[in-house]
């Protein structure tokens, strides 16, 4: 079994629910394939925040972190994008994946919570973003 996700369309943000078990040696075009039709439905909707419930196994190796993270622009995140991303798998709590520090230090507005509760409310609450992150990536 792969992964598979649904996406339940609200008033200020799309939900997604991941489920699943990555495939061995295929762990980025999942990963990659899965989010294009997220960010997808994001532009058709014009919902740019996104609440993840993530339930799935499987590793994603390091090799795997990294070229996702060189295909974010690609597959359709942009730093409009605003990402709460709840897990109960507590490895990745305490030590999110290098794909969530990258993003992070890029501009991109991604956090981990371990309740869908605590992950909407600060999905929906107000952006703490600085001017100048944006405008140095306008340059890019």
């Amino acid at each position: 079994m792969s992964l598979e996700f649904v996406h339940i369309l609200h008033p200020n943000y799309i939900e997604v629910q991941i489920n699943g078990v990555r495939t061995r040696g295929k762990e980025r075009q999942e990963a990659a394939s899965m989010w294009k039709h997220i960010f997808e439905i994001s532009d058709r909707y014009g919902l740019k925040k996104i609440l993840v419930q993530a339930r799935h196994r499987g590793n994603f190796p390091i090799n795997a972190h990294i070229n996702f993270a060189l295909q974010l622009k690609e597959i359709g995140c942009t730093l409009a994008h605003r990402i709460a991303y709840v897990t109960t798998d507590r490895q990745i709590q305490k030590n999110p994946p290098l794909i969530f520090g990258y993003m992070q230090s890029a501009g991109y507005e991604i956090q981990v919570f371990k309740r869908k509760e605590e992950g909407k409310r600060w999905l929906l609450g107000k952006k703490k973003r600085f001017p100048l992150i944006d405008l140095f990536h306008s340059f890019k």
